[in-house]
């Protein structure tokens, strides 16, 4: 009979000798960088902090960076349109906005690692497509409900094209952002 050794580098012990230990989350994030998922491709529930970090992340910038561009450029058109829109509105579409981040980042962890860049950026595209399908959804029932139903038939049929490829475009650039923030990380605690 083998001795017990350890897994992966996870300390974890490994009675028989497979190289699977006892944790059901070993390896998660042992390789390939800080925040890497460990080799995360296939079904494994990505690590749920990460998860929550980049959607929150993502988000922040999505709602926070135009705001601010656009603040910069005309500050009056921003106030007047964040002022239309209301609290309720606003903040419901935001938390649409986090949910379906958070989803379709749980979804790219799934399928890829942060170590593999060039993967992890054409599966960013494809997850952020849904998401900005999502969000248009989301924007069109705020204004459906604030009276304005034709122009959402409109908008929305058209719409949801557009949406899903700015979603992919958008998906594509925060996964190479979160890999070359993930590579950084990883060097700086190497």
């Amino acid at each position: 009979m083998a001795e017990p050794r350890p897994a992966g580098g996870d300390g974890v012990a490994d009675p028989d000798g497979s190289g699977a230990g006892d944790d059901p989350d070993a390896g998660a994030g042992a390789e390939g960088g800080v925040g890497s998922g460990g080799g995360n491709e296939g079904n494994a529930d990505p690590d749920p902090l990460l998860v929550w970090t980049l959607a929150t992340f993502h988000v922040a910038t999505l709602v926070a960076l135009p705001v601010w561009l656009a603040h910069a450029v005309a500050p009056a058109a921003v106030g007047g349109l964040l002022g239309g829109l209301g609290t309720g509105p606003g903040v419901g579409v935001y938390l649409v906005l986090w949910a379906a981040t958070w989803w379709s980042n749980r979804a790219w962890l799934r399928e890829v690692d942060l170590a593999d860049g060039s993967r992890a950026v054409a599966a960013g595209a494809k997850w952020g497509a849904p998401t900005g399908v999502i969000v248009l959804l989301a924007v069109l029932a705020v204004l459906a409900v604030q009276g304005l139903g034709l122009f959402v038939v409109a908008v929305g049929a058209v719409g949801a094209v557009v949406a899903a490829l700015v979603g992919a475009v958008v998906g594509a650039l925060s996964a190479a952002l979160d890999v070359t923030l993930s590579r950084l990380a990883g060097s700086l605690v190497a």
